[in-house]
């Protein structure tokens, strides 16, 4: 599926170009449509006519009126561009009147655009000229008007400069690019400068001593739960023995006195059975309050010892500083 959906795409593209392609008939109504456009001064629609019949055939001809419209749109540079390209086919397709026209047409076209040399630029460095790639060895020629001028190189500063440009200038620019500062970072002061830059513990308000204190704030709370509940577990279980001793008394040590007791005895059972539950409760208190204690405690230890101390970074960077303040734990 995947090889015939491939196939598919591909014979559509084919079928699309083929379809743009003009036939011969085509491209001469295409042309003589352009010659109309051209006499009503629609330079731009004509130069559309003249590349659409250009598809069919590239002739001198067509490339010559497509390059003399853009000249007559003041797109100097693509204009010159065309006229080269037609002296090149002259070479291979005769055009007797092309051939007249040409050389006052490049010659006119290359005294209308204006010539940037740059230098000073570093090694490496790529320019570009209103988004656009441009060679640094040769010198730029760019239609008259405003151009956004963008020069890089490693470890440079962007040198960026918007030229106006008029018909034939020829100027030089001395590209001065700064090169980027390297981050630095800069020790912290001695103890006696200011307070501010004074990485030390006291001089610092962190959090180390309210995880401490909350450490053991629980673990005292868990101390004080397991006293709590160690003292009524000893007094459930004195109960319970107390309790189980008088039954025992009543009913002459009858191990099932309680499961079914006298009217006399449910008052101690409902007591003992109370006691023994109050016994269990304690029981488990006991192990929650105690365990709380250990893990508060041991908190409140490993954060005195393994919380560092704060430290302070500054670094200066292109454009302003860094501040930077970290701990570990």
């Amino acid at each position: 599926m995947a090889l015939l959906a491939c196939f598919l795409v591909s014979w559509a593209v084919r079928a699309e170009e083929v379809v743009q392609t003009p036939s011969l008939e085509q491209a001469r109504m295409a042309f003589l449509e352009g010659m109309e456009l051209v006499k009503g001064k629609q330079w731009e629609a004509a130069t559309s006519k003249f590349l659409y019949a250009a598809q069919a055939r590239r002739t001198p001809g067509l490339v010559y009126y497509a390059a003399y419209c853009l000249e007559q749109l003041g797109r100097f540079a693509e204009a010159l561009v065309l006229y080269q390209e037609a002296q090149d086919l002259i070479d291979k397709v005769a055009a007797a009147d092309v051939k007249e026209l040409l050389p006052a047409a490049i010659a006119r076209t290359h005294g209308a655009l204006a010539e940037v040399e740059l230098s000073g630029a570093p090694p490496l460095a790529s320019v570009m000229v209103d988004g656009k790639t441009m060679p640094l060895a040769a010198p730029l020629r760019l239609d008259p008007g405003a151009h956004q001028l963008v020069v890089r190189a490693p470890e440079y500063e962007v040198y960026q400069q918007t030229l106006v440009l008029h018909h034939g200038d020829r100027i030089t620019i001395t590209v001065t690019m700064e090169p980027k500062m390297a981050a630095a970072v800069i020790p912290p002061e001695p103890a006696s400068a200011s307070r501010s830059s004074d990485p030390s513990p006291e001089n610092h308000h962190t959090a180390k001593p309210y995880v401490v204190g909350g450490a053991a704030v629980v673990g005292l709370t868990g101390l004080g739960f397991g006293i709590f509940a160690t003292v009524n577990h000893q007094q459930a279980v004195k109960q319970s023995k107390d309790l189980g001793h008088s039954i025992d008394q009543e009913t002459g040590g009858t191990s099932s006195a309680c499961v079914d007791p006298d009217a006399d005895l449910v008052s101690l059972c409902r007591e003992l059975d109370e006691a023994r539950q109050e016994k269990v409760s304690m029981q488990t208190m006991m192990i929650v309050g105690y365990s709380t204690f250990g893990v508060g405690l041991a908190a409140a230890v490993a954060v005195q010892l393994l919380w560092k101390t704060p430290q302070i970074d500054v670094a200066l960077q292109p454009g302003g500083a860094y501040l930077g303040w970290h701990t570990q734990f």
